[in-house]
């Protein structure tokens, strides 16, 4: 299989589109890092006397350079059927499982090199953020972003290998990934929300003597659900990465610990549990991709 994985990554490095997509990864990590260096110093008040110390990155630009990645690899996978390579291999006595698990490596190899040439203009920009949290918990952000490329590199790889198709698997590969980003933004008020179906606001009104006074009203709940429809929120929020690239760049480090209530505490030991769990969440998912793929395409009729 070494020999698989060799000549894949070499057929990457000879293809004109890696060239393509790195220099857009690397130019969406300079764009995104220049976003965070202007929010800090736009906003530098909050990031030097806050108690919390947010995040500047914003999932967009994750997104972006994620289907940035997914179509070089769904291309490049699909390359192999157009021209016949698959059969070739299998012909010269490659196993199926060593074939799948070779374009898996070698697509998440230059995963790796994408997701460097983004984070590292990224980590610079928000230099400030990142070089004033701990360790641990800078590891575990990266980490979790890591595991959110390779999971997207992975499910590309197999959705491509399943449809056996250049152009039906990057149709294929960009679609589910662009309805589950919309899916997850759309839904993440109802996952989110902890407040009653009725709500209380109070308005200010004026009389007709010009004097203001409150006014208090009962409106319901847009973000409210109950029920089997909340279940299939949560199941949705767990199950797609969105919500894990979401989660890496909303965490929140208490800046000034002396400063600092009993109940912020309590929420930055839940913030920190969050970051392993989603990385936990996303080798899960990437473990289960793999293995239903591999199951699926030792069964394909690849003739």
């Amino acid at each position: 299989m070494l020999r698989l994985i060799k000549a894949g990554i070499i057929r990457y490095f000879k293809s004109p589109f890696l060239i393509a997509a790195l220099s857009c990864s690397l130019i969406l990590g300079i764009i995104h890092g220049f976003f965070e260096w202007k929010t800090i110093h736009y906003d530098l008040d909050h990031y030097t006397g806050s108690v919390w110390l947010g995040s500047p990155m914003s999932d967009l630009w994750f997104k972006c350079c994620i289907w940035v990645v997914i179509v070089l690899i769904s291309l490049e996978t699909g390359k192999e059927f157009s021209d016949g390579a698959i059969r070739n291999k299998l012909y010269i006595g490659h196993t199926r499982m060593a074939i799948f698990l070779s374009e898996i490596i070698s697509g998440s190899v230059m995963t790796v090199f994408s997701y460097l040439l983004f984070m590292i203009p990224t980590v610079i920009g928000g230099s400030y953020y990142f070089l004033t949290l701990p360790p641990a918990a800078c590891f575990g952000i990266l980490a979790e972003l890591l595991l959110f490329f390779l999971v997207w590199s992975v499910f590309s790889s197999v959705l491509t290998m399943l449809t056996a198709s250049r152009a039906v698997g990057v149709a294929a590969v960009f679609s589910v990934m662009l309805f589950l980003a919309v899916i997850n933004v759309g839904l993440r008020g109802y996952y989110y929300n902890t407040d009653p179906p009725v709500l209380t606001e109070t308005d200010i009104e004026f009389s007709e003597d010009g004097k203001p006074y409150s006014v208090e009203r009962r409106v319901k709940n847009r973000w409210y659900l109950d029920g089997l429809p909340k279940a299939l929120v949560d199941i949705e929020h767990e199950a797609d990465p969105f919500s894990r690239s979401y989660n890496a760049c909303n965490y929140a480090y208490i800046h000034y610990p002396e400063k600092a209530k009993s109940e912020d505490l309590d929420i930055q030991a839940q913030i920190d549990r969050q970051v392993w769990y989603d990385c936990l969440a996303l080798v899960l998912t990437g473990a289960i991709l793999t293995a239903a793929g591999a199951v699926l395409f030792g069964k394909k009729d690849l003739k």
